[in-house]
């Protein structure tokens, strides 16, 4: 008798753990969403040299000038500035607001279309959360470290940014992993 309690109990405790797991995914699911639309509209911009006695004014005067070169108008920007701490010897990136989640994309599409010399070696991308960020760095550090690998000589080491999976001659060997915030 008391076996058949502790099954039943057992049995309801694993039906609570699926419903809380269950409810777990839905609520990540969600506070993603919430996390992407906050960024849907905000542009990383990296490789801006900081000034030692630098002023906003100034960084929204570069952004400027950026913005020109990628062919965007200024006028699309709601806020500039540095993120991190400020270091010396360390450009930190720039965090910008632009108006429209639309705009924002046209300025990273045009930028792709741009040589490194063209944009001085500033790099823009869409912002993303840090756990996505670093799914991204763990794909690739996979990657760097298959090329190492002396069993890896002569083969197609590479990652399909579409798949989101790292391929050893288009064998998939890893691929994204999601990450609970």
């Amino acid at each position: 008798m008391q076996m058949q309690t502790l099954k039943k109990e057992n049995e309801e405790l694993k039906e609570q753990l699926k419903h809380q797991g269950s409810v777990i995914r839905h609520h990540q699911a969600f506070m993603e969403r919430v996390d992407a639309k906050e960024r849907s509209c905000n542009l990383i911009i990296m490789g801006v040299k900081e000034n030692d006695d630098q002023e906003a004014d100034s960084d929204a005067v570069k952004v400027q000038e950026i913005l020109e070169v990628v062919g965007a108008q200024s006028t699309v920007v709601k806020s500039v500035r540095r993120m991190g701490t400020k270091e010396s010897n360390k450009n930190r990136a720039m965090l910008i607001e632009c108006s429209t989640t639309e705009e924002r994309n046209r300025i990273v599409e045009a930028a792709r279309g741009l040589s490194a010399e063209q944009l001085s070696g500033v790099r823009l991308k869409k912002d993303a959360h840090p756990s996505v960020r670093a799914e991204w760095r763990r794909l690739f550090q996979v990657k760097k470290e298959e090329e190492k690998k002396a069993e890896n000589v002569g083969a197609r080491i590479r990652v399909d940014l579409r798949k989101r999976q790292v391929l050893r001659n288009d064998q998939v060997i890893d691929s994204w992993c999601n990450q609970l915030f």
